[in-house]
């Protein structure tokens, strides 16, 4: 999940996982740097 920031990132964690019954755990790794951003491979 990409967020612009952390609150916008919480809301979005709220909606689709701390709020739904079906998940029963889940883990935030956050990443400060966007080492990789297409998925582009040179051959």
């Amino acid at each position: 999940m990409l967020s612009n920031n952390l609150s916008h990132f919480e809301s979005l964690v709220r909606k689709h996982f701390a709020d739904n019954e079906d998940v029963k755990t889940y883990r935030t790794l956050i990443v400060l740097d966007r080492v990789k951003v297409n998925f582009e491979l040179n051959i």
